[in-house]
């Protein structure tokens, strides 16, 4: 079996927008308003920038079944599988998180136990111990994280 890597830009809109990925975060805060939400109230948009320029966005879609469901970003990237196959993804936005506060939250809602102390820790449901945010990389500081939720 063959591996691959993928490399996505990402960002997490809601206020303001990266430069140059403006309409593409647009694209995902419009998205999320065709979510279907009923059971966890969460909407959340999509919006994939393909090699070509082609925009695809996509919504959470929840069923009777909750948890149980379709992400925003599964749902737009099985789309442009399905109807732009041999297209790769330059940019993923996400329209979620109102801010930092809202971000912690919802990882609450998933089952992520958050400690705030000097540094930013979580424990992903089902492991022994925490994990230090800024031990993932520069991006995931407390101060990264607040700055990338726009």
């Amino acid at each position: 079996m063959e591996k691959r890597e993928v490399n996505i830009d990402y960002f997490v809109c809601r206020n303001s927008f990266p430069e140059g990925y403006e309409s593409l975060c647009r694209a995902a805060i419009e998205a999320s308003r065709k979510a279907y939400c009923v059971y966890s109230g969460f909407a959340v948009g999509a919006a994939l920038l393909l090699d070509d320029g082609t925009v695809i966005t996509g919504s959470n879609q929840e069923n009777a079944a909750y948890p149980s469901g379709m992400c925003a970003e599964r749902t737009a990237l099985f789309h442009a599988g399905a109807q732009h196959p041999g297209r790769s993804v330059k940019a993923l936005a996400i329209a979620d998180c109102r801010d930092y506060d809202d971000f912690l939250a919802r990882m609450r809602a998933e089952g992520y136990e958050i400690k705030e102390g000097k540094t930013l820790s979580f424990r992903v449901p089902g492991w022994d111990r925490f994990t230090r945010s800024n031990k993932l990389g520069a991006d995931y500081t407390r101060e990264a994280l607040r700055e990338r939720i726009l």
